[in-house]
């Protein structure tokens, strides 16, 4: 799959005739922290989890290992979810 940045992203959309300002998305500063945040954290807890794994193992049983360790630590996505709703409501209003 190809990666589309920038723009030739911006030349993509414009071919398939969508309006490129109709996916912009507004939000505070507060959710742009929160969300880096949360990416940090899952990102740390996938790292983590994978450093504990053998190369050879099968994906599925990393994939099991990030699961089991998501529901054990402190991150919470609903929380996360539920904030940048209120964001998302009170930047539109």
């Amino acid at each position: 799959m190809e990666l589309l940045q920038g723009k030739r992203l911006y030349r993509k959309i414009k071919k398939l005739n969508v309006n490129f300002y109709d996916y912009i998305l507004y939000m505070s500063d507060e959710a742009w922290n929160v969300i880096t945040n949360l990416k940090n954290k899952v990102t740390s807890l996938i790292n983590t989890v994978a450093s504990e794994c053998r190369p050879d193992q099968p994906a599925v049983e990393l994939a099991q290992k990030v699961l089991e360790k998501y529901i054990t630590s402190d991150i919470k996505v609903d929380e996360v979810l539920q904030f940048l709703k209120v964001d998302m409501e009170r930047t539109i209003a």
